[in-house]
């Protein structure tokens, strides 16, 4: 409502967004971010406060052998970072990279 009558500017410096503008608009959005946070807080450091959300019983503390593999890539502009549970992985994921890589940069020159 504040940025269709003009009281409210938003943006993104590097990653972070802000927030800025003069009238009630303003003032009602900033309350309500700093209203969030302090429940989060609040809700937070409170869960642990009452019964349990699981019944206390051996089977519940038992403990499972799972193996689970996994991996990822994130992609810092051109720069690959690859991680993996497992050699297979993490050399699938190598090569995964590297075909996004020249696709963007197929799509930068070519098209």
């Amino acid at each position: 409502m504040g940025m269709s009558t003009g009281e409210v500017e938003t943006g993104i410096v590097l990653i972070f967004p802000f927030i800025m503008g003069s009238g009630i608009y303003a003032l009602i959005g900033v309350l309500l971010i700093f209203a969030a946070l302090i429940l989060f807080t609040v809700g937070y450091m409170t869960r642990g406060i009452g019964e349990p959300p699981y019944p206390m019983d051996k089977e519940h503390f038992e403990q499972k052998e799972t193996k689970i593999k996994g991996g990822g890539i994130v992609l810092i502009g051109p720069i690959p970072i690859v991680f993996g549970s497992t050699w297979k992985i993490v050399v699938f994921l190598m090569a995964l990279a590297l075909v996004l890589i020249l696709v963007l940069v197929w799509f930068r020159f070519v098209i």
